[in-house]
């Protein structure tokens, strides 16, 4: 057998070698160089396909078929802060969705006495997934009335101080406890919500939230939740109930039957 006939041989044996090989471990070259779909190329036929499991039924859903969301109660989650708790505002939220809310898509509602920063707006928008909004609260929602006696109110805070009382000297602490008792739900951001969830800058949530506190509100014909309750530093509300009973006594209307007075204190 002479040179070049050897190594035409040789070549062949070769080159049919790595199509094998490479048939067994690609399946698109092995089914590009089918025997079949090479036939159908000369046959002027379409490809046919690699196997009738390949060919979607009829019934099948389309890929534009969304199936639907859960159920949501309309609520939303409202953040009071300020420019510079932006990092604790971040890991609040990030707490919220990973244990609830991306399984939900809830709103969320930031609110500030001030306007807030572009950086605040923008590093929220992004961590909510664009699913929020910024206001900033009424001066006379948050402040103080004109007739308050501020010097008054001064020596108050001062004596708070002095018997080491918890955000004694705090005006802006005072201004959040009066926004949050009354004023906040009448913010206009506020007003297409029925059911408002308040988180608090560096909140935490340790477990996962299967059930919808929204919902449940609302199924239940419930008016507010709260997760835990501690008792009041007395030196800080000295009038606080005395006004309480007072307004009892003054306007009984409003004050339901099925209350829980007989919960709240043991001689009302």
């Amino acid at each position: 057998m002479s040179r070049l006939a050897r190594y035409t041989i040789l070549i062949l044996v070769v080159v049919v070698g790595v199509h094998y090989t490479l048939s067994s471990i690609h399946d698109e070259y092995g089914r590009a160089t089918a025997f079949s779909n090479i036939a159908s190329k000369f046959r002027g036929g379409e490809d046919l396909p690699y196997d009738d499991e390949s060919t979607p039924s009829s019934d099948a859903p389309r890929p534009t078929e969304l199936q639907p969301g859960p159920r949501l109660a309309n609520a939303t989650f409202v953040m009071l802060a300020r420019n510079s708790d932006l990092d604790g505002a971040m890991r609040a939220v990030r707490a919220v969705e990973d244990r609830f809310n991306t399984r939900h898509g809830y709103p969320y509602v930031f609110l500030n006495d001030v306007e807030f920063s572009s950086e605040f707006k923008r590093r929220m928008s992004v961590l909510t997934g664009f699913n929020a909004v910024f206001g900033v609260i009424p001066s006379d929602h948050w402040n103080q009335p004109d007739w308050i006696d501020e010097d008054k109110a001064t020596e108050a805070r001062k004596s708070l101080v002095a018997a080491d009382v918890k955000y004694g000297d705090s005006v802006p602490y005072r201004n959040m406890c009066r926004f949050n008792s009354g004023f906040f739900f009448k913010h206009p951001l506020l007003q297409k919500y029925r059911w408002y969830w308040r988180i608090e800058p560096n909140v935490q949530f340790h477990c996962n939230i299967l059930n919808d506190p929204f919902l449940f509100l609302e199924e239940n014909n419930k008016v507010y939740g709260f997760t835990i309750t501690v008792y009041e530093i007395a030196a800080s509300i000295r009038s606080l109930w005395g006004h309480v009973t007072d307004f009892i006594a003054q306007h009984p209307e409003h004050i339901a039957e099925d209350n829980s007075m007989g919960f709240l204190s043991g001689n009302c």
